[in-house]
């Protein structure tokens, strides 16, 4: 059986086509590190989401596809909450205001995204996650069950599974 599975591999990859790679849900638990709002109050996510599913998006200001995606973060959020969900900002290695004067430059300050800063990497890092920018999905129990770089075509179709 492994003899016959190997020379099929070996033939498919002679021929340019490579057998798709069987997905493996993340399904790992949204860490309980408490990130800053930018009112300076103290949240753990798990808890500000209570049983939503959200999508969650790693960025900083100086990361220009970060910023080129924030216009579609803000549509994003409000079809989220109309369909009970969230989106999450969370700005890593930056400091509140900074990112609240930013976001308040783009428009961005009064929307329906719930907006966090990380300024020690410490959500960032019990993620596992060290790149800008990182879209997670998370689903009702409060897990990862996608992650991904910018917000993309499969980033939308994990949000709106964990929606339905």
């Amino acid at each position: 059986m492994f003899a016959r599975l190997a020379i099929l591999t070996l033939l498919a990859d002679g021929c340019g086509v490579r057998p798709a790679p069987v997905p493996t849900p993340l399904e790992r638990p949204l860490p309980r590190v408490a990130l800053q709002a930018l009112d300076g109050r103290l949240q753990p996510l798990p808890e500000l989401l209570g049983g939503r599913a959200a999508l969650v998006s790693l960025w900083a200001p100086w990361c220009e596809s970060c910023v080129a995606e924030l216009p579609s973060l803000m549509r994003l959020a409000e079809r989220a909450k109309a369909n009970g969900g969230a989106v999450v900002s969370v700005a890593v290695g930056e400091s509140t205001r900074p990112v609240a004067e930013f976001l308040a430059a783009q428009g961005a300050a009064r929307t329906a995204i719930y907006q966090f800063v990380d300024e020690r990497f410490r959500f960032a890092d019990a993620l596992g996650e060290k790149r800008v920018p990182t879209t997670l999905v998370v689903d009702r129990r409060g897990r990862v069950v996608f992650a991904g770089a910018a917000l993309d075509e499969r980033a939308l179709a994990a949000l709106r599974t964990v929606l339905q």
